[in-house]
């Protein structure tokens, strides 16, 4: 006699099913935020290790030359570039040109040297620029905007003017001089450099601005008639952008952070340590004796959360937060002498202040 049995029914319940998918869901909602913090310390170890290769470029070129490169520097000459410069090359090409040849870039410095004028304008078409943007100079933390039309490759690592405003124009007493490493035309010896390596920052991570972000990282705003002042620079800011219709602000400034790799313009390669990082940037603006003048203060930063890597003179890198003390936000950013009036930040960025630092 056969016996007829019922099959089994083999699946889940919808509320088995339920319970799965919610315990999935839990256990995604806690795993992507390690997978996010996973990558993101892989690209500060990258970002970290692109500014130790710049940092044994500069030693490397200090011991052939005896000397430091200059912030900026180049040669004479005639035509206009970007903005209706006078000269092709003004003296005003990057001194991350003349360290390419220690960074494995050794022929891209060639073709500049051997161009005529040096190649001219490093913001023009014309200029020798890389096939490509050359890695040790982005931080893949950075998200890049589209490329300028002129083919320059991008730059995120700028070197430090110390404690003061920058401007190649009559502006006393900043005219032409930092008190940080680098400057214009300045070439400074290891000597010079008098509050100690381990001391003085010498590059810092610098994002390349975002056109219409209106974020701060990478951007600067371009005032009329504020104070001259840190203070005066953060009254352009609300919630982490730049505010259009704040007193002051005429615009923001164009092309953006960044965007001109070999150009010496304080906007492309330099930063002050005046303001902290990822704290605003601006070119301050005003007119007198019937003469415009313009002094800027460009700032540190980064997509990093919390600050920012700085290479220090000894070739090392240190984390720098971004709210480090940064001392009187009202001193005026064209007239600091002696101890820096910035704290702790505009420290590390005088050569001779004859600060104590401490930890930081």
């Amino acid at each position: 006699m056969l016996l007829r049995t019922n099959p089994r029914r083999v699946g889940f319940t919808l509320i088995e099913l339920l319970v799965v998918i919610s315990i999935i869901s839990i256990l995604m909602a806690l795993i992507l935020p390690a997978v996010q913090n996973s990558r993101e310390a892989a690209r500060r170890t990258q970002c970290r290790n692109n500014l130790k290769q710049l940092g044994l470029a500069l030693h490397n070129y200090a011991e052939q030359h005896q000397l430091l490169p200059p912030g900026v520097g180049g040669v004479e000459g005639s035509g206009t570039g970007v903005g209706g410069s006078p000269n092709p090359n003004a003296q005003l090409i990057s001194g991350i040109a003349f360290i390419l040849p220690h960074f494995e870039q050794g022929p891209l410095w060639k073709k500049i040297k051997q161009a005529p004028l040096q190649g001219g304008s490093p913001t023009l078409a014309s200029f020798p620029h890389p096939p490509a943007d050359l890695g040790v100079l982005l931080c893949p933390s950075n998200p890049l905007p589209p490329k300028h039309s002129s083919g320059s490759a991008r730059r995120a690592y700028v070197f430090s003017v110390g404690d003061a405003a920058v401007s190649f124009q009559n502006l006393t007493p900043i005219q032409n001089d930092t008190r940080g490493p680098f400057g214009w035309r300045a070439c400074r010896a290891f000597r010079d450099i008098q509050d100690g390596l381990s001391n003085t920052a010498f590059m810092a991570e610098r994002a390349v601005g975002i056109q219409g972000s209106l974020k701060i990282q990478g951007l600067m705003a371009v005032t009329q008639g504020i104070a001259f002042t840190p203070a005066g620079c953060a009254g352009t800011v609300n919630n982490g952008r730049y505010n259009l219709s704040a007193p002051g602000v005429v615009s923001i400034a164009t092309p953006e952070m960044g965007q001109f790799w070999a150009s010496g313009e304080p906007e492309h390669n330099n930063f002050a340590t005046v303001i902290p990082p990822n704290g605003a940037s601006c070119d301050f603006r005003t007119t007198a004796n019937g003469m415009g003048i313009s002094a800027r203060v460009c700032t540190a930063s980064s997509f990093h959360p919390g600050g920012v890597h700085v290479l220090m003179g000894d070739g090392t890198v240190r984390w720098v937060n971004e709210n480090i003390n940064a001392g009187d936000v009202t001193f005026d950013v064209t007239y600091p002498s002696g101890a820096s009036p910035y704290g702790i930040w505009g420290a590390i960025g005088t050569i001779a202040g004859e600060e104590l630092i401490g930890d930081f």
